[in-house]
């Protein structure tokens, strides 16, 4: 069941830099609470508990499990930030080999080139709760490590490249894509974000590493490493805090997590092949 906030955060906020206005913001949020943590607790021991038969789960089951495994997330954030009328959401993508179909599909790069000089596509699969301002579906390109190509986007497909977490504060900064050599490409950007600004002014990109142990098939092309990514975005800046140690201990939270999430993304690649197969 998600954690949900219990009670609003102080309200004063002082000058005291990063750090005293993440405690001042914070200390009296869910997040920092006694009965925060033995409901996490809880939800967590829950989560696990059923990953022994998510191998058996059908599509319909796997689509709520993942559901409430990203809302479970989604709720973690929320409790951190505990102010009333902050809006946190989920969501996870998937890599597929490059093709023209894709191409068309997708956002943020330049559509003369061929899919075929892409690494992969990202594709959104399924947000924790799916709202009508945001997209149901969102395709992304992942750049190859060949020269000549354009930088990779930051967010999900650096976090997928680098299999590592990426933290982006706010998303209204000006040279957020600074680097990307297309002008439509950056303009693109800017205005898909100043859009949906009212739902997310900052988000977390984190990658979903196979289980230890585990078969996986990477799609063609596809990191043998990295099954998917998860994003959460939040409708206030610093997502997770102001200062890089609120930060990485803010994300060892949200990390087994997304390690259970890996058990139902593990299923779902065992379909796919099933049905490929079939």
């Amino acid at each position: 069941m998600p954690i949900e906030w219990i009670s609003a955060a102080g309200s004063a906020i002082f000058e005291w830099g990063p750090r005293a206005i993440d405690f001042v913001e914070h200390r009296g949020s869910p997040y920092t609470s006694e009965e925060f943590v033995e409901s996490y607790a809880e939800s967590i021991r829950d989560a696990i508990d059923l990953v022994p038969a998510v191998m058996t789960f059908g599509e319909a089951e796997l689509r709520a499990g993942t559901e409430g495994v990203l809302s479970l997330m989604a709720s973690v954030v929320r409790a951190y930030h505990g102010h009333k009328g902050v809006e946190v959401n989920a969501n996870y993508m998937v890599p597929e080999p490059p093709t023209d179909e894709l191409l068309d599909a997708a956002k943020f790069c330049r559509k003369e080139r061929r899919s075929d000089s892409f690494a992969c596509f990202l594709v959104l699969e399924q947000w924790a709760k799916l709202i009508d301002a945001l997209p149901a579906r969102l395709v992304i390109p992942v750049e190859n490590d060949d020269a000549g190509n354009d930088a990779l986007l930051f967010g999900a497909p650096k976090a997928y490249v680098s299999n590592k977490a990426q933290i982006i504060n706010d998303t209204s900064q000006w040279d957020i894509a600074g680097d990307h050599e297309s002008t439509h490409v950056r303009t693109e950007i800017a205005e898909y974000l100043k859009k949906h600004r009212e739902h997310f002014q900052s988000f977390v990109s984190i990658p979903v590493s196979a289980p230890t142990g585990q078969t996986f098939r990477p799609r063609v092309g596809c990191s043998p490493r990295v099954m998917g990514v998860v994003n959460i975005q939040c409708s206030r800046k610093n997502i997770l805090g102001r200062v890089a140690a609120n930060q990485r201990k803010l994300l060892m939270v949200l990390l087994p997590l997304v390690h259970v999430l890996s058990y139902y993304l593990l299923r779902m690649n065992a379909l796919s092949g099933e049905t490929n197969a079939a």
